[in-house]
């Protein structure tokens, strides 16, 4: 089976003006954003033929609402009419350990999830419940972030990914991929390395989840032999950035007022590096900007000749 290319939800959706008609102005419901989104990227889909499999990633805009069993539902209509994959990524500030928030994540945190990580058998809870939702709705796949501090005790976060939380994975046939931060402020888990370590220590169906922008931010000291370890990664979070900031680019996307040079060059390591090597049978396409169907189909074709034909038959799921 080919891969799955999928568009992540997004808070900005539901309150940005530009973001809601970049999609057609859907009304600010999981459902309404969703069915937008999965059409666009179906869209491209029909354009590539059978190269990649069309998917949606939700967020914390959708954590809740996975929640309702009419939604499910509905959710699963439209996987089943539009032949899509789904990805559910984890609020990030329910991590197992502590998470500090900022930008747009501040005013999420009003939400309260921060409450939900308070201990290992909160999370578990939280997660577990989670992992129903997903599994109602059909997704093989899970993402979550781990704690952003400078300094984190590996053994302190394994403690979060217990026995009960693996089996409840095991028994919805979901991978759970275990993301990278964000790397401004230097996070230990910013680190390719210490994300690796930490899934390597851990019994159940746990992988890497890749996000090569939230490696670029701030970094000066790109790591050839991480970045080939990094390819082997089952999930990738797909944007670049020029090392300023996380400005969640589409390959090939050259802003005004962006280091194109810079862009140029991280690009090229990023297809060298990583996508020509990888055999992941997820890659999710992450915006937090307006885009075209233009751009979008754009970011697409360049991502396919980024994994070449090896990218085709990857399976979908564990």
């Amino acid at each position: 089976m080919s891969p799955c290319i999928a568009l992540n939800n997004s808070p900005y959706y539901y309150y940005h003006p530009r973001m809601a008609a970049s999609i057609g102005w859907p009304a600010p419901t999981t459902g309404r954003v969703v069915t937008s989104l999965a059409r666009h990227i179906a869209r491209v889909s029909l354009s590539f033929g059978e190269a990649f499999v069309p998917g949606i990633q939700f967020g914390v805009e959708s954590d809740r609402a996975l929640q309702n069993a009419s939604l499910q539902k509905r959710l699963v209509a439209l996987r089943e009419k539009l032949g899509l994959c789904y990805i559910v990524h984890i609020p990030d500030l329910v991590v197992p350990g502590a998470y500090h928030p900022s930008g747009v994540m501040t005013r999420i945190a009003r939400l309260g999830y921060g409450r939900a990580s308070s201990s290992p058998e909160a999370f578990g809870r939280f997660m577990r419940k989670r992992i129903r939702s997903a599994a109602a709705i059909g997704a093989p796949f899970m993402v979550l972030h781990l704690p952003n501090g400078p300094r984190e005790d590996p053994q302190e976060t394994a403690r979060y990914f217990s026995s009960d939380m693996a089996s409840e994975l095991e028994r919805a046939g979901i991978l759970l991929g275990i993301e990278n931060c964000n790397s401004s402020g230097s996070p230990y888990y910013g680190e390719i390395a210490h994300v690796l370590s930490l899934i390597e220590s851990l019994d159940g169906p746990y992988g890497f989840c890749f996000d090569y922008g939230h490696y670029l931010v701030g970094r000066t000291d790109v790591d050839g032999h991480e970045l080939a370890r990094a390819a082997t990664a089952p999930i990738h979070h797909v944007h670049i950035n020029d090392g300023m900031a996380d400005q969640h680019l589409f390959l090939g996307e050259r802003p005004s007022g962006a280091d194109h040079a810079a862009l140029d060059r991280v690009e090229e390591r990023y297809v060298r590096e990583v996508l020509s090597h990888s055999q992941a049978p997820v890659y999710v396409l992450e915006r937090n900007k307006p885009f075209s169907p233009a751009m979008l189909s754009r970011g697409v074709g360049l991502l396919i000749d980024a994994i070449g034909p090896d990218g085709k038959d990857k399976p979908l799921g564990r």
